[in-house]
C-alpha cells in the first residue's frame, strides 16, 4: 500500500499542472492510479518522464478513459502504452 501512496505522491508532485491525482483502487492482482487531464497525450508524456526519472515499478500501462455518456461510470478505455499495447481492461 505504500508504494502505491509514494507513486501518487510522486505523480502528484511532479504533475506540473498537467493532471490531477484522483486516487486509486486494487483490482485482481493489480493497482490502478486515477488521474484527470484536460490534455491526455501531454499527461502521458510527463508521467513516462516521471516513471523514467523516478524509478518508478516497470510494467505500467496507460489507458485512456472517455465518457460513454453522462453517467461518470459509463467509460471506455483505450490504450495508450506501451505503444503495442492493442487492449487496456480495468477489471
Amino acid at each position: 500500500m505504500q508504494e502505491v501512496w509514494r507513486a501518487e505522491d510522486t505523480l502528484d508532485g511532479e504533475a506540473a499542472g498537467m493532471f490531477e491525482v484522483d486516487g486509486h483502487d486494487f483490482r485482481e492482482n493489480t493497482v490502478n492510479v486515477f488521474l484527470h487531464a484536460a490534455d491526455p497525450d501531454a499527461a502521458i508524456t510527463k508521467i513516462l518522464e516521471i516513471f523514467e526519472h523516478a524509478h518508478l515499478k516497470p510494467g505500467v500501462r496507460i489507458g485512456v478513459a472517455r465518457k460513454t455518456n453522462s453517467e461518470p461510470t459509463d467509460l471506455t478505455y483505450s490504450p495508450a502504452y506501451p505503444p503495442d499495447l492493442e487492449k487496456l481492461e480495468i477489471k
